[in-house]
């Protein structure tokens, strides 16, 4: 009897120790995650600061993050006169340009141009940013042949201005 009630008490004592542990162990996974996403909240809160003092935004919706020849981070939100803006901003040297969604393409329009040409099994990243001073959707995506590929279309008007295949 005393046997019986010592081996439920050691049981019980080591489901609780394993409990302990994978307590401990997602507790970890948490902070981890937690300490990562820190420097991305970061630049976001500061891009957002610019973009509503620079371009009057009041709701931000969207964020996006693109390296072309350099880093580009570009707010997406709307102003006091419900316009959706996209504010791009240069992470060297902080050049701001501020573009009006209504005069260029929306994602869905250059998820369809990409679409039609190439097929793409699955879209990595939409975001836009500044190639050759001018506003582009920069585009990465898995082709048919399972190769990575990266383009650039302009924002106005869809063309493509660089397309690299197999990256």
């Amino acid at each position: 009897m005393e046997r019986e009630i010592l081996r439920k008490k050691h049981n019980r004592f080591i489901l609780n120790m394993i409990l302990l542990i994978v307590l401990v162990i997602l507790i970890g996974v948490f902070i981890i995650f937690h300490q990562s996403q820190s420097p991305f909240r970061q630049i976001r809160g500061e891009a957002s600061g610019i973009a509503k003092r620079d371009a009057g935004v009041q709701k931000v919706d969207n964020f996006y993050i693109s390296n072309l020849n350099q880093t580009y981070y570009t707010v997406g939100g709307t102003n006091e006169k419900n316009q959706h803006l996209l504010v791009v901003i240069a992470k060297n040297g902080g050049k701001v340009t501020v573009l009006n969604q209504k005069d260029g393409l929306s994602i869905d329009q250059v998820k369809n141009i990409i679409t039609k040409r190439d097929h793409p099994q699955k879209f990595f990243n939409i975001s836009p940013a500044i190639y050759n001073n001018q506003p582009v959707w920069s585009v990465g995506y898995l082709n048919q042949n399972k190769q990575l590929c990266y383009c650039k279309v302009q924002f106005k008007n869809g063309k493509i201005l660089q397309l690299i295949n197999n990256v």
